[in-house]
């Protein structure tokens, strides 16, 4: 087979204002480069003195469906969860279809928060239509060239996917230091684009360095999708005089991963990704049956990649309410992230991100998440901590690769390192995690 020469070109091409408290020597770490491996007045104000007399419970309707006229799309979608955790079905289809109008009052406005009170509001309206959460989404598994297009443009323009690459390799390339076979299993390899960077440094060990990639595929999953990236993954594997083997494993559940064939001369690393903003979502049942089952496997390390929303150590919320509010809260801000990214030229791509990424994923997570009586809120069954693993904190010299990959990009970016966790921020505000882990 040809070997495809994929161009070696800058991480990013394209000029950004440095900030000058990050250091411009990233201490000794790899250099953040990559090679190019993928080619975007109140009708009823008058109630209290005419018509007939209501009953208590009728006039604080009333009074309620009069101040929900006045109120802004935030207010609405609050009183809307609430009246969805009430299991209040009637009140909550009110709320929304009093905000769907607000919202079509509104279509001419560039807020990006009205935008995506849409997906908000579509998700709490199919948790009404089905009395309860949804299945699994199966969002970004479409081939569609408006997914690929909005994929490409967060990792171009933005941090978000070049910080959970390049942080999760440079702590395998620690754990791994000295190994020439490394085996890793990827929970979701979508594109692939994780992988070049690490085999190009594992090339640099040296000519005998080898690698194995084994792809975790999910009912429902485009086996196409994950042939063409194997594919992709060993032509340019081959490019580079790297030996890689490249596989993929059906898991319906834990007892699944235990087919994989080992290696005990392989040193085997587990990459998780979950819930970032160009990754489809997966339930947390699924990661703890996927865990359950690599922790019969003894990995040397595993690299969780989190959306923060979504973290796996974090106390649960007390309702779903609760969950509602924080997660108004988490994709605004993400929004106003990629807004800062998506400037000039590019704000019709904003638009396509919001659309086929975020907006589907807001939808996704709020009609998906289950809150049971008398229970924490908890994304499936929960999982506060991973049963028969210990955290480690990431190395120093992850922090100040991240910190130096992150000041290329707009100043509201930053990092922050604490509890052994590295934290891509928006002004402050976590957005993505990265933690490592090793058997207890």
């Amino acid at each position: 087979m040809e070997a495809i020469a994929y161009p070696q070109t800058p991480l990013f091409s394209f000029s950004t204002e440095h900030d000058e408290s990050i250091s411009d020597d990233p201490v000794g770490c790899t250099d953040p480069t990559v090679h190019t491996y993928l080619g975007e007045e109140h009708p009823h104000a008058n109630w209290l003195f005419q018509g007939p007399v209501l009953s208590l419970e009728e006039n604080l309707v009333a009074i309620q469906e009069e101040l929900m006229e006045e109120n802004s799309s935030s207010d609405l979608l609050l009183a809307a969860a609430d009246a969805v955790e009430s299991a209040d079905s009637d009140r909550a289809r009110s709320v929304l279809d009093r905000l769907d109008r607000l919202l079509l009052a509104q279509s001419g406005s560039t807020g990006s928060f009205d935008r995506l009170a849409h997906y908000f509001a579509r998700g709490l309206r199919s948790r009404t239509a089905h009395h309860g959460p949804r299945n699994e989404s199966k969002l970004g598994r479409s081939d569609s060239v408006h997914n690929m297009s909005a994929h490409q443009m967060v990792q171009e323009l933005s941090p978000y996917v070049k910080f959970a690459h390049f942080a999760a390799n440079q702590a395998i390339l620690e754990a791994t230091d000295g190994d020439d076979d490394v085996h890793v299993i990827d929970f979701d390899v979508m594109e692939g684009i994780q992988w070049p960077p690490l085999m190009a440094d594992l090339v640099g060990r040296g000519p005998a360095s080898s690698l194995r990639i084994t792809a975790v595929v999910k009912d429902g999953d485009a086996v196409d999708s994950v042939h063409r990236t194997g594919r992709r993954l060993s032509e340019f594997a081959e490019s580079i005089g790297l030996m890689l083997h490249f596989d993929w494993i059906s898991m319906n559940d834990g007892g699944d991963i235990e087919r994989i064939e080992l290696n005990s001369k392989r040193t085997l690393i587990v990459s998780c990704m979950m819930h970032q903003v160009q990754c489809p979502s997966r339930s947390y049942r699924s990661l703890k049956s996927f865990l359950l089952g690599v922790k019969k496997l003894s990995p040397r390390l595993v690299v969780l990649v989190e959306d923060e929303l979504f973290r796996c150590s974090k106390s649960a919320f007390d309702s779903f309410s609760g969950f509602f509010c924080e997660a108004l809260h988490h994709f605004s801000t993400t929004a106003d992230s990629l807004g800062s990214s998506f400037c000039g030229g590019y704000k019709m791509g904003l638009r396509i991100v919001e659309r086929d990424m975020l907006g589907p994923k807001i939808e996704d997570c709020v009609g998906r998440v289950e809150y049971g009586p008398g229970e924490k809120w908890a994304l499936g069954e929960g999982l506060h901590g991973f049963e028969g693993f210990r955290p480690i904190p990431v190395s120093g010299c992850n922090v100040s690769q991240a910190k130096f990959l992150v000041g290329l990009f707009n100043r509201g970016y930053g990092v922050k390192h604490e509890m052994g966790r590295l934290a891509l921020c928006w002004k402050s505000r976590p957005l993505t995690t990265v933690s490592v882990w090793v058997p207890a």
